[in-house]
């Protein structure tokens, strides 16, 4: 049976004045992850009617890849970071890739 794929969803809320370092901040999150065993895509967006609000879509090929992400140093160095540039704690949501069910059935 194959392994299911990891989707996390962490949405941002940046400090008004924060936008800058935050950017800067979370495109080096993103150059470091890409090149990581196991990450299939790591991607940010920001919401054009409210530039304090970011969205970073994280796709990992199973959830050892995704804890071993958890413990790199740059993700700690990033994390480390939020109290000064986001106005409350990121929400994260956390889901398994949908598999159709003609799909799970070619699989068993």
């Amino acid at each position: 049976m194959k392994i299911p794929t990891i989707i996390m969803i962490v949405r941002f809320e940046v400090i008004y004045d924060q936008e800058k370092h935050f950017v800067k901040a979370l495109s080096r999150l993103i150059e470091m992850t890409q090149s990581e065993d196991g990450c299939l895509s790591f991607e940010a967006a920001q919401c054009p009617t409210n530039p304090n609000e970011f969205i970073l879509y994280e796709e990992w090929a199973n959830q050892e890849a995704l804890d071993r992400h958890e413990r790199t140093p740059h993700l700690q160095e990033f994390v480390s970071q939020h109290p000064t540039l986001l106005s409350r704690p990121p929400e994260v949501t956390t889901y398994i890739k949908f598999i159709p069910v003609s799909e799970k059935e070619k699989l068993k």
